[in-house]
């Protein structure tokens, strides 16, 4: 049975002996006549119908939306894009301005050169076509798309680490460029986004309205197409390729740290996700931490580095129910200036995204809370278990960077006590908290796990609940069977680093707090672990040590690019 499998299946890997579909004399004939300003003696009108003898290439090509991919040829999308913004800021696409401007700009080699332009110029004998040459070199880049989407396809299939959900939207999208008008015709995506931001959202049903018109005239082929189309443009507009050598990647990230609003835990510009089941106290644990956040009191052991906004939006439980946790965790109790830190949203879904934008921007919050992601995605019809799902996280993680804030999103757990829905969603986000209780049988301790974090180490907390004030109070870090808070000693080594606001070395920092020298390593792994502290290598490749206070112009060893930030892949380092 094997052999007579084997002898009818061929590999999908086979590659074809042919160059990738194209039409190089299009796609000169189109810079040609570019390059031929509308005002130029040199275009030739005469032959165009009259309607069309005084109109502007670039006019002319503008229903077909071309980008730079749709070319071919490196030189020519180099070239495309050059000239595509000289245009849009009203700067003429003749020779000289063109040569100019790509000289100025050191692109002049990489765009073929002078005698590149010369060869388009004198290759070029009319704009009359212009309208054709869009469409012949649209269809071959729509067929390159195709081709190459397919062999990303065979080669996920051939990848065992590869998820059918991923291969099911790689599928879409293949889909997506045979059918889609939109592709065919080029498709300038940043309008798109401005667009679909621009939809009023005061109804959701008149906004879906409008946005189904609104991808009937792109020519999309319904609207969850062009929502498909948008989160991966934005998605790969956040993932941008770019590639460093050793030495350019240590000048480019050795000023980077990591920004902490609430330090260890809450990093500015992340997206947050804890669940658990229903129940457990993922709202009131929130507020626990939302009441430090507003009023710059510590969270146990944990300080806040000033007193931060935050705005939440409570679409999980009621008015009443609300009302009362926020009497009951003494949030009215608390001073005029502190209570304006905090604001809440009702009847918010994930469609009115501008309106979440714009309360963010007046605002100006430090953390933005999402309870729950599940009430919140009313609007979809999007099974929880799709891919698409999770689409609207791209979108919130977006906001978070652009605003300078961070997202906390409450999640359901499944009934295995996993997270409840598509494995795009822990994916997607930065960072992972689990609450779940400490026992079978509640008994008021709950067990908060980091089981992912790009910022810090994983780790489990013990948190104990207080009826009286319905918050829950964090009591340690969970070791075994041991329950262990911050050691006096590491209280006194965060807190000297934090005062002086500098980076030091392990003996540096052993004589200002005291204690032996492995005491003080092992305090300063546990600070890393936590993400309390931070580490890099200093002047002659030796350790130094810093809090998110540190001044980073501190000067550090350039010839050693090692930079030690604990994440949840990373072992806590050696000292």
């Amino acid at each position: 049975m094997v052999v007579a499998l084997n002898r009818h299946f061929t590999s999908p890997r086979t590659v074809r002996d042919e160059l990738p579909p194209a039409n190089v004399e299009a796609e000169a004939a189109i810079l040609g006549a570019l390059l031929m300003d509308s005002n130029s003696e040199l275009l030739d009108k005469t032959e165009l119908p009259p309607e069309l003898q005084m109109a502007n290439p670039w006019e002319r090509i503008k229903e077909f939306r071309l980008i730079p991919e749709v070319f071919s040829l490196p030189h020519f999308q180099i070239l495309f894009e050059e000239m595509s913004e000289m245009n849009k800021a009203g700067i003429p696409t003749d020779f000289l301005s063109v040569s100019n401007h790509l000289a100025q700009k050191g692109l002049l080699d990489k765009a073929g050169g002078q005698s590149q332009l010369i060869r388009l110029l004198d290759t070029t004998i009319s704009s009359v076509n212009i309208d054709e040459y869009c469409k012949l070199i649209l269809d071959k880049y729509q067929r390159r798309k195709i081709i190459s989407s397919t062999y990303e396809l065979q080669a996920m299939a051939y990848d065992p680490l590869a998820t059918f959900e991923e291969m099911e939207a790689k599928r879409a999208e293949i889909n997506s460029y045979v059918l889609m008008k939109g592709v065919r015709r080029g498709l300038d995506l940043t309008i798109l986004d401005k667009e679909m931001e621009a939809i009023g959202d005061e109804d959701s049903i008149e906004r879906d309205l409008r946005l189904k018109n609104m991808a009937k005239r792109w020519g999309f082929g319904g609207l969850r197409e062009m929502k498909d189309i948008h989160a991966r443009w934005v998605l790969t507009k956040m993932l941008k390729p770019k590639s460093f050598g050793l030495r350019e990647y240590y000048q480019h990230c050795q000023n980077i740290k990591t920004d902490w609003i609430f330090p260890g835990w809450i990093p500015r510009g992340s997206l947050v996700c804890l669940y658990g089941t229903g129940g457990v106290g993922k709202t009131r644990m929130t507020h626990s931490m939302t009441y430090s956040l507003i009023s710059g009191e510590p969270w146990g052991d944990y300080e806040v580095d000033g007193a931060k906004r935050v705005l939440v939006v409570q679409a999980d439980q009621g008015d009443r129910e609300n009302h009362q946790m926020l009497d009951i965790q003494g949030f009215y109790g608390l001073s005029d200036e502190q209570q304006d830190r905090y604001r809440v949203i009702q009847n918010w879904s994930t469609g009115r995204l501008s309106y979440l934008k714009q309360e963010i921007l007046e605002h100006k919050p430090d953390v933005v809370v999402l309870d729950s992601y599940t009430t919140v995605n009313i609007d979809t019809t999007t099974d929880e278990n799709s891919m698409r799902y999770a689409t609207p996280l791209i979108h919130w993680k977006r906001l978070a960077q652009e605003c300078g804030c961070a997202f906390i999103v409450l999640h359901h757990a499944n009934k295995g006590g996993g997270m409840r829905g598509t494995t795009a969603i822990h994916n997607t986000v930065d960072e992972v908290w689990q609450l779940a209780h400490r026992t079978e049988r509640p008994n008021g301790e709950v067990v908060l796990s980091i089981e992912k974090s790009r910022s810090r180490g994983p780790a489990q907390y013990l948190l104990k609940y207080d009826p009286d004030s319905w918050r829950w109070n964090i009591e340690g870090e969970i070791e075994g069977n041991d329950v262990l808070g911050l050691s006096d000693l590491s209280k006194a080594i965060k807190s000297w680093l934090d005062q002086a606001g500098k980076k030091h070395e392990i003996d540096e920092i052993q004589h200002a707090v005291g204690g032996s020298i492995n005491t003080i390593r092992k305090e300063l792994g546990w600070l890393l672990k936590s993400g309390l502290i931070s580490a890099e290598r200093g002047l002659f490749r030796r350790k130094v040590y810093f809090t998110h206070l540190a001044d980073r112009s501190d000067p550090i060893d350039p010839t050693d690019p090692e930079v030690i930030q604990p994440s949840g892949s990373v072992k806590t380092p050696s000292v």
